[in-house]
């Protein structure tokens, strides 16, 4: 990966949690979820650098396992809060309970700890393309006020559908490219990393805004 566009990644992974936190009284339940996860986000990328400096590679593999699961849980989460079904606890539960045995099926049976982490980051893919699709619609269908546009849950749906989409992409060729030695791979992985990016300065301006159109939302 271009070393400019890793840092720029990190740039903007550090700017959404810094935005989140200071706004953090004012979000909601489901966007405080997004900020939380926003921080392991920044504890994983750091811990994960670290380890690939000091040559540790089958640390950083674990490190990835383990962020995986806690992604997941979190953003289960969020969906569960954003969407609002009749008693969000028991969806809650069902996230905490699949995740982590999901993930320890996949080190057990196909992904070992000091290996990638395809197989949870497809699963995550398929599972969270669904729910941004289903909130967008859910909060669409309960809309009776006409300014949904400025809702800050429709925005992260939106933002969700697109960076998962790509991750989706992304690791369903990034292995056959590597396998084929196509010359550009590396371009592939810069724009993945170019849209990752992007998606969390979008995080950012939702939590940054949020506090404003809250209020245009029910003004």
């Amino acid at each position: 990966m271009n070393t400019g566009i890793f840092s720029l990644y990190y740039i903007s992974v550090l700017t959404a949690f810094t935005v989140g936190v200071a706004n953090y009284k004012q979000l909601s339940t489901s966007l405080r979820f997004i900020v939380v996860l926003l921080f392991i986000t920044c504890i994983s990328e750091i811990a994960s650098y670290l380890s690939y400096m000091n040559g540790r590679y089958e640390l950083r593999g674990a490190i990835h396992h383990i962020y995986n699961t806690i992604q997941a849980i979190l953003l289960t989460a969020y969906f569960v809060f954003a969407i609002k079904p009749h008693r969000p606890t028991r969806y809650i539960i069902a996230g905490i309970v699949f995740w982590p045995l999901a993930a320890i099926l996949n080190i057990a049976l196909l992904q070992p700890l000091k290996g990638v982490n395809s197989n949870m980051l497809m699963l995550e893919s398929i599972a969270f393309i669904a729910m941004s699709l289903y909130t967008i619609y859910t909060l669409f269908m309960k809309d009776k006020t006409g300014s949904l546009l400025r809702h800050s849950d429709l925005r992260i749906a939106v933002i969700c559908l697109f960076m998962w989409s790509a991750t989706q992409f992304f690791w369903a060729t990034i292995k056959i490219l590597f396998s084929n030695h196509w010359r550009y791979t590396n371009t592939i992985m810069d724009a993945h990393a170019v849209l990752s990016l992007l998606c969390y300065l979008a995080i950012a301006m939702v939590l940054y805004t949020h506090p404003k159109m809250k209020k245009l939302e029910y003004s």
